[in-house]
């Protein structure tokens, strides 16, 4: 038998595929940049034409055209090109679905990247995170006008789900790591009679501010400026504390700590809300948390996705007498009940 037979059966393609892949991000960023699918949206949908409009050379506008419709993000039939069904909905920018914003801060991430052999050496966070968004203080806030548009459809699910029933109870309500204060806002326009209390650094909570206002939830809403880690939430105030996307930026020691202070802060049969994108127990098949890893390691000392069961585990020991999995198809989401 040849010796290269079994070689020669497994080929390079994954490997080159994933060496490329800077590829599809930046022809992603481009035709962002260019504004292509606003253009595509008013109807200019030949090379020439979207090439006129952007002031860009038709052969050039023809290569990422054709790249754009190789990433299934347009459709091409004879010369003229047209948007998919997800390129219209979140790359447009009169659309309120729009996420350009929030694609091009994960395309600038590459610079951190280029430093990612460093933090695995050291377990550490690139000391130089924040750089690529002009410094960390604007890194969270400049991300929560597309993370409302990513988390909403969940947050009202969510919503209803927590408040069947007791739609006319008052409720006080504490979100931790508002942000745009989707879950917050969502939990407020199914209950009219709850009360939020939005905490978060004071950069974001000005964006938050804009999300309650532009809802005209203000009269629903209270806001503290802190720190997860460090605030005071007090005893025994709240009905409902949440924890929308957060408890990854922490470490399993700091997430114990802070379990233990949300359920100080519960009253008796309060509840707590934890979502999180889902990962495996074992860690092998959910493959976009798993990379998404790979940012917590570059930008936290300790943060990275938590399975269920941790949260399980960690939720018990906090003294929650009770750990349920919400019903979400796409999302690890869990109601603890004090």
């Amino acid at each position: 038998m040849d010796p290269t037979t079994h070689i020669r059966a497994v080929t390079p393609t994954r490997i080159l595929e994933q060496a490329s892949a800077f590829a599809r991000s930046m022809a992603l960023r481009a035709a962002i940049e260019l504004e292509i699918c606003d253009a595509l949206d008013e109807g200019l949908n030949t090379a020439q034409k979207l090439a006129q409009n952007t002031k860009t050379s038709v052969r050039g506008m023809e290569i990422l055209l054709d790249a754009l419709v190789a990433m299934e993000l347009l459709t091409k039939r004879g010369e003229t090109y047209h948007l998919t069904p997800e390129a219209a909905t979140y790359l447009v920018q009169s659309k309120p679905t729009y996420l350009g914003e929030l694609v091009e801060q994960h395309v600038r991430d590459v610079v951190a990247f280029e430093h990612l052999a460093e933090s695995v050496a050291s377990g550490k966070p690139w000391p130089e995170w924040g750089v690529q968004h002009g410094g960390i203080e604007n890194y969270f806030a400049d991300m929560v006008p597309g993370l409302y548009v990513l988390h909403e459809p969940d947050a009202r699910k969510l919503a209803r789900q927590l408040f069947r029933g007791q739609i006319g109870n008052a409720a006080r309500i504490l979100d931790l790591g508002s942000g745009s204060g989707i879950w917050g806002i969502a939990l407020a326009q199914q209950n009219a009679l709850a009360t939020v209390v939005a905490l978060d650094t004071a950069d974001v909570l000005e964006v938050t501010r804009q999300f309650v206002e532009g809802h005209k939830l203000e009269a629903q809403f209270e806001y503290a400026e802190g720190d997860l880690l460090t605030a005071d939430f007090g005893e025994a105030e709240y009905d409902l504390v949440v924890l929308g996307q957060v408890c990854h930026m922490f470490s399993p020691e700091q997430n114990q700590v802070l379990f233990r202070r949300v359920a100080r802060a519960l009253k008796p049969g309060g509840r707590a809300l934890i979502t999180s994108n889902t990962i495996d127990d074992a860690r092998v098949s959910t493959p976009h948390t798993m990379l998404g890893d790979l940012i917590l390691l570059l930008s936290s000392e300790g943060g990275r996705s938590h399975t269920q069961a941790e949260y399980r585990s960690w939720l018990s020991t906090a003294g929650f007498q009770a750990v349920d999995q919400a019903d979400l198809p796409d999302r690890l989401a869990i109601v603890a009940t004090k």
